[in-house]
Order: structure tokens, then sequence, then C-alpha cells
């Protein structure tokens, strides 16, 4: 998968969005040509020195937070908490079913006994993320539509493109969690295209989706990208 979306970046602007921090994805694709929007959207690198933070004045909360779910859960079996520096995300996938409403009412209760806190659901996950007072609601559907604004603002800047860029932009995402559909909904209106990669035996029957396309699995998607890129 690395290679295809290296080749796919040696001729297309290639922006990987993720839920865990910035960092950590960062660390894992070591391709330095990329976007990364890390934490939901929430931090965002470009190699061209693009840097655009939100929500910084949150991450007090948010480190308080948890280390008190990691209290919280630690004695039930298969839970587990992770630290994307701008999000916390509290991990269900392998806790007892009958035990998973406890991992959702700790989750609630911290959220609930902070100020500037919200909690929001992903695959197997409760994820906690800085809740902005006055400003736009932020999310990976905000962090794509940043991005777009930027890229197109930087051709016009270098005089790669006239007015009209935007008539000769065409916006791919691609994604599988509940919180990609943010990212899917931002692309209704603008001419792009949005895949949702179902989970197993959802490739004929998917969930609801705001995506216009369906992959059944990773292949699909590594074929899809090599196919942009030759275009």
């Amino acid at each position: 998968m690395r290679a295809a979306v290296e080749r796919l970046a040696a001729s297309k602007e290639v922006a990987i969005v993720s839920g865990r921090s910035r960092q950590k994805v960062e660390d894992f694709v070591r391709l330095t040509s990329l976007f990364y929007a890390g934490s939901h959207g929430f931090d965002i690198a470009g190699p061209d020195g693009l840097r655009h933070r939100i929500g910084e004045e949150a991450l007090p909360t948010l480190a308080a937070a948890r280390d008190a779910l990691q209290a919280r859960v630690a004695s039930i079996p298969g839970a587990s908490v992770e630290d994307n520096q701008f999000s916390v995300s509290v991990h269900w996938r392998n806790v007892p079913e009958a035990l998973r409403g406890e991992v959702e009412a700790a989750t609630r209760a911290e959220v609930e006994a902070r100020h500037g806190l919200k909690m929001t659901t992903g695959k197997c996950v409760f994820e906690v993320r800085p809740e902005l007072p006055g400003a736009p609601v932020w999310h990976k559907g905000a962090a794509v539509r940043f991005l777009l604004d930027y890229l197109i603002n930087a051709r016009r800047a270098h005089g790669l493109a006239g007015h009209e860029v935007e008539d000769e932009v065409v916006p791919i995402y691609i994604g599988d969690d509940v919180t990609d559909e943010d990212a899917f909904a931002a692309l209704h209106g603008l001419g792009g295209l949005s895949f949702l990669v179902a989970g197993a035996g959802e490739s004929e029957r998917p969930r609801e989706t705001y995506g216009s396309h369906v992959l059944a699995d990773s292949d699909e998607v590594q074929a899809l990208l090599h196919a942009l890129a030759a275009f």
C-alpha cells in the first residue's frame, strides 16, 4: 500500500487524514511529500512548511481526561486508552459485549466533567475531542475543506491556474470509519468522489453513507490508487 501511495504522490497532491496523532501517522508512513492531518484534522502539516493546529488551548484538559480515563477503564478487560495529542481514543473492540456500556459511561462521565470537550463515536472507539466555543465545528470534513482551499490558493499564488482552478480540481477521499463520513459529506457539491471501504460482509450492503462509491477491501483501495497514479 505504501508503494501505491508513494507512486500516486509523485504526480498528485496526497493527504492522509487520520484520527491518530499526526506524528504517529508520519512516523508510520514515512513519506515526506504528503500532507498529514492528524487527530481528526486538528493538527495539519505539509511538505511546504504548512502547519495548522486547532484547539491547542484544550491540550491540558485533554491530558487530564486521558489520565482519568486510563484509571477508570484499567479494570475493564480489553479496554484501552490511546493518546492522540489533540484527541483521546478509548478503544472497546476487545471488550466483552456485556461491559461495553461501562466503557461508554466512563468516557461520557469524564467528558461531561470538563469544559471544552466533546465525545464522538468511531469504529469500536469512543473519541474525546476539543469543542471550541464560538469556533466552527472541526472534524475530518473541515480538514479536507481547509486543505482544498490551501492547495487551490497555492496554485493561484504560483500562477499555475486561473480563478476557475476549482473546476480543475477533483478531490477524492477514501475511508472506512464512521468519522470519515464528515469528509464524505464535505465533498458533496464540490464535484469530488468519496469511497467507503466496507468492512467484512458490508460490500454489498454497506451502512448508510455519504460515500459516492464502495470499495470491498484494501486490495481494491490499492488498485484504485495505482489507477489514479496512471491517470
